[in-house]
């Protein structure tokens, strides 16, 4: 389990940063996890991870076994802008705590675009990927990562690939995934368990737009709406 953000547009990362610190530590919402103990009862303090996209499109990638909140690199993070981000902070239920497990990961496409993705959910079905692909780690997340871009050499668009490759898995408490491109995002939301903890929420205006696990405090003017399960998303970042 997990929560996540991407953020396109004109983006600061210290609200961002501070708004994933208050969701790995369960403050923002209630949902099936939490709500029969309170807030702050669920937190996702296995690690985290953050990427974000340089002036010459080429991905910086952070990883930490730390929580978030007592990650010291955290707060020198806050610093960055670009137009591009993503953060992920993790609640091990697949893997063991460790850089391996931690998302997000990376590889090229067959276009020689560098591709970015993480995951919040567990798949428990048999995951199958090329073996030109050796993973890493032991998560279900850098599998589905693998089994997506092996797909892609078969299908006639990235966005097809993710929709087939997702359909695919039946013994699942959720699917939410971000795949990230320099130049375009598809986000899944899907779930079979507690669609309040794996529904998203999304906020757009003329600087930026940003789809989180949770709407983002950090952020006290933002009109959050809410992205229900079911719904795939595909968008040109240039356009975004």
């Amino acid at each position: 389990m997990c929560r996540m953000l991407l953020a396109l547009g004109t983006i600061d990362a210290a609200p961002l940063i501070e708004g994933a610190i208050l969701m790995a530590k369960d403050q923002i919402r209630l949902h099936e996890r939490n709500k029969d103990s309170g807030l702050g009862t669920f937190p996702h303090k296995d690690g985290w991870g953050m990427a974000y996209l340089t002036p010459k499109k080429t991905w910086t990638i952070y990883k930490s076994t730390l929580p978030i909140s007592e990650d010291p690199n955290a707060n020198l993070l806050k610093s960055i802008h670009t137009t591009a981000l993503l953060i992920h902070v993790r609640k091990a239920s697949s893997g063991a705590i460790s850089k391996e497990n931690t998302h997000p990961f990376r590889e090229h496409l067959l276009q020689g675009e560098e591709a970015i993705f993480c995951h919040n959910g567990t798949i428990h079905d048999t995951i199958f990927f090329s073996s030109q692909f050796t993973p890493q780690g032991t998560t279900d997340t850098e599998r589905l990562f693998y089994s997506i871009l092996t797909d892609t050499e078969k299908k006639p668009s990235l966005l097809a690939a993710i929709q087939d490759n997702i359909a695919r898995y039946k013994n699942y408490t959720g699917i939410n995934t971000i795949f990230l491109t320099p130049t375009q995002s598809i986000i899944t939301i899907k779930t079979k368990t507690a669609p309040q903890y794996f529904s998203m929420s999304y906020l757009q205006n003329a600087q930026q737009l940003i789809i989180s696990s949770d709407p983002l405090p950090t952020i006290p003017t933002a009109q959050w709406k809410t992205l229900t399960p079911g719904r795939v998303i595909h968008i040109n970042n240039a356009s975004r």
